[in-house]
């Protein structure tokens, strides 16, 4: 039990020692083989050895690479629909109701928590390994970060280390993350195929969950369209190579709630200064820093977008948790709860004694 609680502590100093000034150093730290690309569609990338890097910590795929340089949308693939607009909590959760038909456009802005949901760049359970080259404390502060988030919301975590990555009878490779020790913070947006690496130099919660949740869809806060009305950039503050990390996303984007100066995906007001003074403000000038913490609506985008699939080894019938958050962060009642089971399974609902019976 002694060492139990030891190795405890032990995990809650190792989170914590990183000072601020060293971890806002150490984020967005780049080596001597970086450079800013602009691209055809005149959006700016960081290319570093053979990755390139989107608003800050953005690892993109080929594909993406290929939409961002062609259409300026990392999301902008050839024959595909795109979205713009706001995602109601009326429409259901993921896969259930979604807008998605070609062309379709959702016009009425109630402000924005920029999220990206082209069709196929969602989980159902996030498959994840440990890479070898991270240690006990790094593994320990990742596992509590996705325990932080499977207690908040609706993601479920699946640790694969050690398994097949891909069933070759089939011809099937699975989606996966592998977290990674290394010298930056970045991920990659989104569910792309196949491997995916979250890389960490910090390894608090506040920045694990902000890696994770760029992998489950999110942009930043700052990036939304929009985002001039609620803050200013100031861009005399910033270098000319970093000024490219507060571009915005203006097109393949779905919105939930408003400006959220509460999130854990918004940069804080003294990001890449170069002179000790703030890159951004809000309108009134005055200053935030940074949040350690999932807002309500970090938390609503994901309980939006996400069901808590448990894992059915025999695979005859879907499965989900006991535990399962509204678009409003308020849980479900178990009557709700089995009848979102049901629908999933192709059954009709249970009827709860109220109105007209359900068709069978």
């Amino acid at each position: 039990m002694k060492k139990i609680i030891i190795l405890f502590l032990l995990i809650l100093v190792y989170v914590r020692c990183s000072t601020y000034e060293e971890e806002k150093h150490l984020v967005y730290d780049k080596n001597e083989n970086t450079k800013v690309l602009t691209l055809t569609s005149g959006a700016r990338v960081e290319k570093t050895d053979n990755q390139y890097v989107y608003l800050g910590d953005l690892v993109l795929s080929d594909k993406q690479l290929q939409g961002l340089d062609q259409y300026g949308d990392v999301f902008a693939f050839k024959n595909k629909p795109r979205y713009k607009g706001v995602f109601k909590p009326e429409y259901g959760i993921v896969p259930l109701g979604l807008p998605l038909e070609s062309g379709k456009q959702l016009e009425d802005f109630y402000g924005t928590k920029v999220v990206a949901l082209p069709q196929g760049t969602h989980w159902a359970m996030v498959r994840f390994t440990f890479d070898s080259n991270l240690n006990t404390l790094q593994i320990a502060a990742i596992q509590q970060a996705m325990n932080e988030l499977e207690e908040l919301t609706n993601v479920r975590f699946y640790n694969a280390t050690g398994e097949p990555t891909g069933n070759p009878s089939l011809g099937v490779n699975y989606n996966y993350i592998t977290f990674y020790s290394s010298n930056v913070n970045n991920s990659q947006i989104g569910s792309v195929g196949g491997q995916q690496i979250i890389n960490l130099v910090s390894f608090n919660s506040k920045t694990i969950m902000h890696e994770i949740l760029h992998a489950l869809g999110l942009f930043h806060e700052q990036s939304r369209p929009d985002r001039d009305a609620y803050i200013d950039v100031n861009v005399a503050n910033i270098a000319n190579e970093n000024r490219h990390n507060f571009d915005r996303v203006t097109q393949n984007y779905l919105t939930l709630g408003a400006f959220d100066f509460n999130s854990i995906m918004l940069y804080d007001s003294y990001a890449f200064s170069i002179n000790g003074e703030p890159t951004l403000t809000k309108k009134n000038g005055s200053v935030f820093f940074d949040n350690n913490q999932l807002s309500e609506l970090d938390r609503s985008y994901v309980n939006t977008y996400y069901i808590p699939y448990k894992r059915n080894p025999s695979g005859t019938r879907i499965l989900i948790d006991n535990q399962v958050y509204k678009s409003d962060n308020s849980l479900m009642t178990q009557l709700e709860r089995d009848n979102l089971e049901r629908k999933l399974n192709g059954e009709p609902p249970i009827w709860d004694g109220t109105g007209k019976p359900p068709m069978q």
